[in-house]
């Protein structure tokens, strides 16, 4: 497991989306939202044994970094 913070610039309608560069890493079988901090300071977290995950598209596309 490996723990990343991450930051997003806002699209204009409201939503977030990126792609991950992750050195070292062959494959990611499951990407786990912890917790959203916001630029005002306040922070989202999961509570209790509640899950937000996701699979990423099995398709890995391979770069020369």
């Amino acid at each position: 497991m490996k723990i990343m913070k991450i930051t997003f610039v806002p699209k204009t309608d409201g939503g977030v989306s990126g792609d991950l560069y992750i050195p070292g890493f062959t494959s990611v079988s499951s990407i786990e939202l912890i917790e959203v901090s916001y630029g005002d300071g306040k922070i989202w977290r999961i509570g209790g044994s509640s899950v937000c995950s996701v699979t990423p598209d099995r398709m890995m596309l391979i770069a020369n970094h």
